[in-house]
């Protein structure tokens, strides 16, 4: 998320990184409620994919018995798709 933070501040603004914080772990939080309610990643089947509504990023984590783990928050203009 640091790198995310930096990188909005350096391009846009404060206010726009932490909008973007925010939305991300508003989705996050989603996840604790709803675990299983985004899709089964195409390209690993442990793992899942959530959109992070209204910016390009993808929650990347996979769910067990006793937790969500999030794995990697990726920019959709990144190459994900082995995760």
């Amino acid at each position: 998320m640091a790198a995310i933070d930096a990188w909005r501040i350096e391009h846009h603004s404060r206010a726009t990184a932490d909008r973007v914080h925010q939305a991300i772990m508003k989705s996050a939080a989603l996840l604790e409620q709803f675990p299983e309610s985004a899709p089964v990643s195409p390209f690993n089947p442990a793992h899942r994919h959530k959109v992070v509504s209204r910016y390009p990023y993808v929650i990347v984590y996979t769910v067990t018995q006793d937790s969500v783990d999030i794995l990697h928050v990726w920019d959709q203009s990144q190459n994900y798709q082995k995760s």
